[in-house]
């Protein structure tokens, strides 16, 4: 038997060793055609990974095969950060072509190690922002276009800067929204008042029409309206 498939057989400490079967070993070599496809390739799973790694799969088919040992621990061991939880997830998705989740019939029930969940999170909340970014860079475009003093600001600084009224007009709200609107400490407070706002049923009447006269989604009035509140609790502080 090839290793590790003796592995029980060597830990019972038997007189004699278990006779084996016949084994069903594939012969394989590892061909060039001179334009490989070897995809950056990340693999989550337990330790049936290492019949993979051992027998050379990962390297001769992969480019910087990594291998996050349930989702805990970073391999090969060369690498600068061991521990995945302390790495960007994001990051790290991006940095592969290829992911690929295993697990031996055991540990299917339990796949991923978390992995699945936290990705999904991550995603989901990047559309949500992407989301809430396009809406504040309308309303605070349209601000602008009503604001005849803002506009003469506008206008000047488009000269200055020798570019279009309508490249100073994305400027203008694209800083004012990093500046302020995209905090994490407002982003937090926003969502606090949302909570309190969903446990208000006359405020939730009142987001609907304002939503439907405005011809915008609800969630759009809603953050809308949180972030008004947000500026006025401010400022009365």
């Amino acid at each position: 038997l090839r290793d590790p498939d003796e592995d029980i057989g060597e830990a019972m400490n038997l007189l004699y060793n278990i006779p084996p079967l016949p084994m069903p070993y594939a012969s394989y070599t590892w061909g060039d055609d001179g334009n490989p496809v070897k995809p950056k390739t990340l693999f989550i799973g337990d330790s049936y990974f290492w019949n993979i790694y051992y027998q050379g799969l990962s390297n001769n088919i992969f480019t910087d095969c990594k291998f996050w040992y349930y989702d805990q621990t970073v391999f090969p061991e060369n690498e600068p950060e061991r521990e995945v939880k302390k790495l960007n997830l994001l990051e790290e998705i991006r940095k592969n072509q290829v992911i690929v989740l295993m697990a031996t019939e055991n540990n299917v029930h339990d796949i991923g190690w978390g992995f699945i969940e936290e990705a999904h999170s991550i995603f989901k909340n990047k559309i949500k922002n992407v989301a809430r970014r396009k809406m504040y860079l309308h309303e605070l475009k349209e601000s602008i276009l009503k604001s005849e003093g803002w506009m003469k600001d506008i206008e000047k600084k488009a000269k200055e800067k020798n570019i279009s009224v309508e490249e100073m007009i994305n400027l203008d709200a694209q800083y004012i929204y990093e500046t302020d609107y995209c905090k994490p400490e407002v982003i937090e407070a926003t969502e606090e008042i949302k909570i309190r706002i969903h446990n208000t049923p006359k405020w939730i009447e009142d987001i609907h029409k304002k939503a439907k006269e405005k011809n915008i989604s609800f969630d759009e009035m809603l953050e809308l309206d949180a972030k008004y509140i947000y500026d006025s609790e401010k400022s009365k502080k």
